[in-house]
C-alpha cells in the first residue's frame, strides 16, 4: 500500500470524467501465516483516532470501527473495519477532487473481527492504552484457531464518480488469491522495485509514496502462476 490500489485507480481512471471516491477493503483468509510485525501494526491503530476524508470534508474516525459486511462473489461474507494505512493520505494529495477515501481490512473469522473491535471501543474510551503491548499474546490465540476458515483472500477497490456520459459511474476491481496465494500479493510491489532497481530503471532517490513506478498489468503478470485472479465490474 498504496502501490496496488493506486495502480488499480491509474488503471481505469480514463473511464471517469471525475472520480470523487475510492473505497478499497482487504480481508485475507485465516488460513494465511500471519507475523509479529504486521500483527502490531495493526494493533497500533486499534480504537486510535485518525483523518480520513469522508464527503468532502477531513474527519475523525477511530481504528477498526465503523463496521462494513460486504459479500464478495464465490468467497462469501466478509466484515470490514477501519484501518490507518498511507493511502488516506497520499491517494487525495494525487487525486485533489476526491470527496471520500476510505479503507478497511477484515479478519475472517467474527470472533476475531469482532473481538477486536469490541476491544477498540476500550482503547477508544482510555481504558486501554493501546494494544501494542499484547501483540505476541494476541498473535498465539490468532493461531489456535489457525486451521479455522479458509484460505481464500480478497481486495476491492471501489471507485465512483461520473464518467464521459455525465451519468454516475462505479466500478469494483476484484483480486481473489485462493490455495494460500494471499501473501504473494503484499510482497509483489517490492519484487517489482527489486527488478527495477536492478536494471537501473528506477529514476530519482530517497524515501517516496510507492506511486508510478509499475502499472497494475505489471503487476499482475508478477503474479502468474499463483491461484488468484481479478475482475472488473460496473455497480448499481
Amino acid at each position: 500500500m498504496p502501490g496496488l490500489s493506486a495502480a488499480v485507480i491509474e488503471a481505469h481512471r480514463a473511464r471517469f470524467r471525475t472520480l470523487d471516491s475510492i473505497e478499497v477493503g482487504i480481508s485475507p483468509g485465516n488460513r494465511t501465516p500471519r507475523g509479529e510485525a504486521t500483527t502490531r501494526a495493526i494493533l497500533s491503530y486499534v480504537g486510535m483516532p485518525f483523518m480520513a476524508l469522508i464527503e468532502g470534508q477531513c474527519r475523525t474516525v477511530h481504528g477498526w470501527q465503523s463496521l462494513r459486511r460486504i459479500v464478495y462473489p464465490g468467497v462469501g461474507a466478509r466484515w470490514l473495519a477501519r484501518c490507518e494505512v498511507p493511502d488516506l493520505s497520499v491517494l487525495p494529495a494525487r487525486y485533489p477532487q476526491l470527496q471520500t477515501c476510505d479503507f478497511r481490512a477484515g479478519l475472517e473469522l467474527r470472533r476475531m473481527h469482532f473481538g477486536l473491535w469490541l476491544v477498540s471501543w476500550l482503547v477508544r474510551a482510555g481504558v486501554v492504552r493501546g494494544l501494542q503491548r499484547w501483540t505476541r499474546a494476541l498473535l498465539r490465540l490468532s493461531h489456535r484457531w489457525l486451521e479455522t476458515g479458509s484460505d481464500v483472500g480478497v481486495m476491492h477497490v471501489d471507485m465512483s464518480g461520473t464518467g464521459h456520459d455525465d451519468l454516475p459511474l462505479r466500478l469494483r476491481w476484484l483480486i481473489v488469491a485462493r490455495e494460500g496465494d494471499g501473501p504473494q500479493i503484499p510482497c509483489t510491489a517490492a519484487i517489482l522495485l527489486a527488478k527495477s532497481l536492478a536494471r537501473g530503471a528506477l529514476p530519482g532517490a530517497g524515501a517516496k509514496p510507492c506511486l508510478d513506478v509499475f502499472t497494475l498489468d505489471q503487476f499482475l503478470q508478477a503474479l502468474d502462476g499463483y491461484a488468484i485472479e481479478t475482475s472488473v465490474e460496473r455497480m448499481v
